[in-house]
């Protein structure tokens, strides 16, 4: 399962589409219902990729542990 993660990240497609993809992946793997991808900068969130399995686009933010993306 992790060779086809790495399959994903080496394909030519854009940032985003890897991420999208590679998320579904993560979430077949793990069998869970949504997975995300917080981008940091100088300590704030940049970035968010959110993904739910029933859906083939992004979602909107869910709730999440600040603690957890921060580190605290």
């Amino acid at each position: 399962n992790l060779i086809e993660v790495v399959d994903l990240i080496n394909e030519n497609d854009s940032f985003e589409n890897k991420i999208f993809n590679i998320l579904g992946k993560i979430m077949e793997i793990t069998d869970c219902e949504s997975v995300g991808l917080f981008l940091t900068q100088n300590g704030k969130i940049k970035n968010n990729f959110i993904r739910q399995q029933s859906s083939e686009q992004w979602c909107s933010q869910e709730f999440f542990n600040e603690n957890i993306i921060y580190n605290d």
